[in-house]
């Protein structure tokens, strides 16, 4: 059983999460105030059809009608960001 004890480090628990979005079927990008990208996960990348290289640095452009997303607000690294969520819109 794992030790819940050092789980619930706050170290261990950000790299836990940033591990699961990085490998998450979801897109997930975080984007500062300027919308433009600082982090794409892999998934992000194949549903809007770009690569990392491409929507780093970039403007956030609007995220096609086809798929989901929602945004919020959030701290990154300490610092504010704004973050998106897309994942595929289920057929209606």
């Amino acid at each position: 059983m794992a030790d819940t004890a050092a789980l619930s480090r706050s170290d261990i628990q950000a790299q836990l999460i940033a591990d699961a979005l990085l490998s998450a079927s979801v897109g997930f990008l975080v984007w500062d105030e300027d919308r433009r990208v600082v982090a794409a996960n892999e998934a992000a990348c194949e549903l809007l059809g770009r690569t990392r290289e491409e929507l780093l640095g970039r403007e956030l452009e609007d995220v096609p009608a086809e798929l989901f997303s929602t945004t919020f607000a959030t701290t990154t690294a300490g610092m504010p960001f704004t973050a998106t969520l897309i994942a595929r819109a289920r057929p209606e």
